[in-house]
């Protein structure tokens, strides 16, 4: 239903009106407004002169407590013009004076009202009230003594206001009735020229490629009559072209049906009896790979299908189909163990011109290959899931709001969990107040699509505290956003306690070694420098950072001449594994220079010698006193040889004469002997 006229000239007056009203309107609220607020000021500032002027006259009343003569110049002022009431209080509010001037009446004076609420501030106060102008004035005369309250009405603005209304609706109506008139005498002929042209319009069809002559009137309608006289150029031209086109629609109609027959979908239609209406070529083809038949237009498709559960399948989706429901599923066809072949099927009915279906389209894709992959990937995924289930590092996922949503069962026994009571929990459930910031950090750095790996502290499910190492890196989307954040987490609790206690003996081993009073050098597989003690930067006058990473020869040291030796001697001991001792020796300043040495040979976990430590110890001058000893030794030796050598001397010249004493003792006795046998001779003779 139409609210507005139809024609377009009722339509333009009636705008024109509205428009016309609109601004009458406009205009005359806004002169009235304009008019009732200078009215009002005007009556304001010429109220508020006359209340000073009547609270400066009831001064002299107030200070005399003349109320008689108050009441009279009150009567005298309210006979001015629009006051309605004069009213004078006590500060406290006790009214004493009550005069009224209502409306064709002279003033009088009226019973005194209990009291009054004059304002709490001792300042003129002005109120509009209903259709009254309210005026408090405070009587002073060096002090309060009271106030008037002047009450005016504001009958007169109103009445203006409703003249000025009234003059500017009439303008209106008069602005109305003139451009009404205006536009009659200046639309009737654009009318009378729409009507022509309309009428050449709605038969035009009859009139194709004929033209229209509207050279008069204004320029809107000669572009109308150009675009009827244009349209009807183009609607012969088009019926033409249409012409041709449906000469060329059969050779068209070929050519789709070559393109249909090309393309690798199966496509096909049948009728309500489910008989066949068109088929391409892919759809005849695998009809006769999965059923070795030849279908044929016309002929019922379930008459084919040889295997009773497609049939029964097919002829519930076509049913669905002619019912009017358009619908896609996954389906497969032929026996499970003759070639069956899996597809992703779009029922669709074709419908008549009046709405009734008529038949199905069916568009059938070949999804064998995808399903093999589909179950490749199942299968592999499965694998996958069984790999996460047995490798001894745990594996952690979460979103991007951190929430765990994936850990595998080493993960949870890492934690003490069960896996399904992680999931669901937020990561920072895990860890405590310190370990959260840091985790904080770390999921801003996974956020900017940092990979990384460190350690973490985290918190078991019995309170007790495990240490970890995290190769993390983010999850992103196809659009490369931030989605979550995927980590591989090992157990190195034991390992670090095992570094703590590494440390700690390492400490011990400085402050040893710090502290030494023999050099120490530790050295690498390749001979070069990685550790020297302080003892070694006194001795050589060098620091450690211009000797390490260097090799004895590299560098010239205390020890520098005997560096290709003690080389030598140092990876025979790495090569070998045993602890070897050499003693060095070379001459300085003419002085001899000793050091003993001992190459100590330092393995891995694996028992492979990575590094060697070596301890000098400086035996100088325990050589010098050796040497020293040794002189004496082999002084004292050759001074006991000659001695040796001259009391064999002595012994032999002491035999000499031991045997010389011993002949004589032997001569001696053999004489006594003779000499007694002769006395026992000469006994004898006797």
């Amino acid at each position: 239903m139409h609210v507005t006229p139809r024609r377009l000239n009722v339509q333009l007056i009636l705008l024109v009106s509205c428009i016309l009203l609109a601004t009458g309107a406009t205009s005359g609220w806004i002169t009235a407004r304009i008019q009732s607020n200078t009215l009002l000021a005007t009556m304001r500032g010429n109220s508020e002169l006359m209340v000073r002027s009547f609270a400066e006259n009831a001064v002299h009343y107030l200070v005399l407590e003349d109320y008689a003569g108050l009441e009279s110049i009150l009567l005298k002022s309210a006979d001015l013009p629009d006051i309605v009431r004069l009213q004078v209080c006590e500060t406290d509010g006790t009214v004493i004076g009550n005069v009224e001037h209502l409306p064709g009446t002279k003033p009088r004076s009226q019973p005194v009202i209990q009291h009054l609420s004059p304002p709490a501030s001792p300042m003129r106060a002005i109120v509009i009230e209903n259709e009254d102008l309210i005026i408090w004035e405070p009587i002073k005369a060096g002090s309060m003594l009271g106030w008037i309250k002047a009450t005016y009405s504001l009958a007169g603005i109103r009445k203006a206001q409703t003249e000025t209304w009234k003059n500017v609706i009439l303008l209106s109506l008069f602005w109305i009735a003139c451009s009404i008139a205006l536009f009659l005498f200046t639309l009737r002929p654009i009318v009378r020229a729409v009507n022509r042209l309309t009428a050449f319009a709605r038969s035009l069809d009859e009139h194709k490629g004929e033209q229209i002559d509207a050279e008069q009137g204004a320029i809107e309608i000669r572009e109308l009559s150009a675009s009827l006289n244009y349209a009807s150029t183009r609607l012969f031209a088009t019926e033409q072209d249409l012409l041709h086109e449906k000469e060329t629609l059969s050779g068209q109609y070929s050519t789709l049906r070559g393109i249909i027959d090309s393309v690798n979908d199966l496509i096909f239609s049948v009728d309500r009896q489910y008989r066949y209406t068109s088929f391409n070529s892919a759809h005849a083809a695998v009809m006769r790979t999965i059923y070795g038949v030849e279908i044929r237009t016309g002929e019922c498709l379930l008459d084919f299908m040889q295997v009773p559960e497609d049939r029964e399948k097919a002829k519930q989706n076509l049913d669905r189909a002619l019912a009017g429901e358009r619908f896609s599923e996954s389906s497969f066809s032929g026996e499970e163990v003759r070639s069956r072949l899996y597809f992703e099927v779009s029922h669709n009915p074709i419908l008549a011109v009046d709405g009734s279906v008529i038949g199905v389209a069916v568009l059938s894709r070949n999804m064998t290959e995808h399903k093999r992959t589909d179950d490749a990937l199942r299968k592999s995924e499965e694998s996958y899931r069984q790999l996460l289930d047995t490798i001894q590092e745990g594996i952690w996922s979460i979103d991007q709001e951190a929430i765990t949503t994936f850990v595998n069962p080493r993960m949870a026994e890492i934690l003490g969990y069960a896996s399904h009571e992680m999931l669901g929990k937020h990561l920072f459930s895990f860890m405590d107040e310190q370990g959260r910031l840091i985790a904080e950090r770390n999921i801003e750095r996974r956020k900017q699509g940092i990979k990384e790996q460190h350690d973490f502290e985290f918190i078991k499910k019995d309170g007790s505290r495990i240490y970890a190492r995290l190769e993390t890196g983010p999850i992103l989307d196809a659009d490369g956003q931030y989605t979550g954040a995927i980590a591989s987490v090992s157990d190195i609790t034991e390992r670090r306690e095992a570094e703590l206690r590494l440390r700690a003996s390492e400490q011990a081993f400085r402050a040893v070694v710090e502290n030494s009073p023999d050099v120490i050098v530790r050295y690498d597989r390749k001979g070069r420098r990685i550790y020297v003690n302080p003892e070694f930067e006194r001795v050589n006058h060098l620091t450690a950072q211009q000797v390490l990473g260097k090799t004895p020869a590299e560098l010239s040291t205390e020890l520098a001449p005997m560096a290709d030796v003690f080389t030598e001697k140092l990876m025979a001991a790495m090569t070998s594994g045993a602890v070897s001792k050499i003693d060095l020796s070379w001459t300085r300043n003419g002085k001899p220079v000793c050091w003993f040495v001992r190459i100590m040979p330092e393995f891995d976990e694996g028992g492979n010698v990575v590094s060697a430590l070596t301890i000098w110890s400086d035996i100088s001058e325990r050589k010098r006193m050796e040497d020293e000893l040794r002189g004496l030794n082999e002084e004292l030796e050759q001074r006991v040889k000659d001695r040796t050598a001259e009391l064999v001397q002595k012994n032999k010249d002491l035999e000499k004469m031991n045997k010389l004493f011993v002949g004589r003792e032997l001569k001696m006795v053999e004489l006594k002997q003779k000499l007694k046998t002769l006395g026992h001779t000469t006994e004898k003779d006797a």
